[in-house]
């Protein structure tokens, strides 16, 4: 399966079709990165440049890249939907299993070291009986790892995130020296 049957495939979708109006945002970064982060769907921002995680909460998101050390090609970001969903709402369960597949596939082709779950929807694709994102947050779970969403530390100022993200630092930079050796 190559990326550009993976891309042909998702916009013939139901998944691509989800709303009317809505572009599809199927990520940005390497396509052999280190860390993949997956968020739940676009927003307005993301909808008008069709690009995932470039307004408020993509801006914070770019802060933890840097935090983490990655380069630009160490690193892709997308979501589990693609589209916009109406005014911005969640969306629903059906929603997301549409594109889930999709998402599984993208994953497949990007194989990254690590795959981070960004907020409550991309935890639940990959851990379905996870309750709490906080009290899931900072741990890494064999190639996952699982942090709220920037936009809930935006709510509070925007500070706090170093915190979560610590455990997944250390990881990367000692599998980094491991590779050296």
């Amino acid at each position: 399966m190559s990326w550009e049957s993976f891309e042909q495939d998702l916009k013939q979708s139901s998944c691509a079709g989800l709303y009317s109006g809505s572009n599809l945002v199927i990520g940005r970064g390497g396509k052999s990165p280190r860390v993949v982060f997956v968020g739940e769907a676009p927003g307005a921002k993301e909808d008008e440049l069709g690009l995932p995680f470039v307004g408020r909460s993509g801006t914070l998101l770019d802060s933890w890249i840097e935090y983490l050390g990655l380069s630009e090609d160490e690193y892709y970001i997308t979501n589990v939907v693609k589209c916009r969903p109406p005014e911005n709402r969640d969306p629903t369960k059906d929603e997301v299993a549409l594109c889930e597949p999709f998402l599984h596939r993208q994953l497949e082709l990007l194989n990254p070291e690590y795959v981070v779950c960004v907020g409550r929807f991309a935890m639940k694709v990959f851990f379905p009986k996870k309750k709490s994102i906080l009290k899931e947050s900072g741990r890494l779970l064999g190639k996952y790892y699982i942090v709220p969403h920037p936009s809930y530390f935006l709510r509070r100022g925007g500070t706090g995130w170093e915190e979560y993200l610590n455990v997944l630092r250390i990881a990367l930079h000692s599998s980094s020296q491991e590779k050296l050796l």
